[in-house]
């Protein structure tokens, strides 16, 4: 199958806020023609709560194979916080898949 990387930090922002923009980053993910779709966090500096759960949704719904690099401890804390409030009952757990941690 054919792959394709992608900067969140270039694609998005360094600082990844709100629901909207996690929803508008997903479906530019849908158009893109790749499968397996590599999403790069080099330069992501922060991510709030409100982001990181719509990613989540998103990541479980979508019909790409998503997986996650690069991705710095402070976001990747934040990802399992949420994956565990997910995983609560709110909606079913997506366990994200890093590939690699970069310390800030």
């Amino acid at each position: 199958m054919n792959s394709k990387n992608v900067s969140v930090a270039a694609t998005v922002a360094p600082n990844l806020m709100l629901r909207a923009v996690a929803d508008d980053f997903f479906d530019k993910l849908e158009a893109i023609p790749a499968q397996n779709i590599v999403l790069d966090f080099k330069g992501v500096q922060s991510i709030s709560r409100s982001f990181a759960h719509q990613y989540i949704l998103r990541r479980m719904k979508s019909s790409k194979n998503v997986e996650e690099a690069n991705v710095v401890e402070n976001v990747q804390h934040m990802f399992k916080i949420v994956e565990r409030q997910v995983a609560g009952g709110e909606t079913p757990s997506v366990a994200l898949k890093c590939s690699s941690v970069l310390t800030a």
